[in-house]
């Protein structure tokens, strides 16, 4: 679904856009595996912004799918419908309640703050 309005373009200057539907956005924060665009219509004051992750998926010593965002990776909590709330890993370990949320598969909420 949003991955049909998603894709990534260069510049006249050869810097790298996501554009997003009708609009587009150049990279103006990379932070790890965190990318904050900025709207390039920025002279007509537009506040629009867009974060994306580098993520993947891997399946886990047992067999169950993990959602990867850097050095820390997600098991699946619950499931209602096209919906997944994805908790880290650690969490029955080391009480941690980073979490993510994904809708088809693409990550539409994050709490990447982690406690380990």
């Amino acid at each position: 679904m949003l991955e049909q309005l998603l894709r990534y373009k260069r510049s006249q200057r050869g810097k790298p856009l996501l554009c997003l539907g009708i609009d587009t956005f150049c990279a103006q924060r990379v932070s790890g595996l965190k990318t904050v665009w900025a709207c390039t219509k920025k002279s007509l004051n537009c506040p629009a912004v867009v974060v994306t992750y580098d993520v993947f998926y891997k399946k886990s010593q047992r067999g169950k799918m993990l959602l990867c965002i850097g050095k820390y990776s997600f098991s699946v909590q619950k499931v209602n419908g096209l919906k997944k709330r994805w908790i880290c890993s650690t969490h029955s370990t080391k009480k941690c309640h980073a979490k993510v949320f994904t809708y088809d598969g693409t990550i539409i909420k994050i709490n990447n703050d982690h406690s380990h």
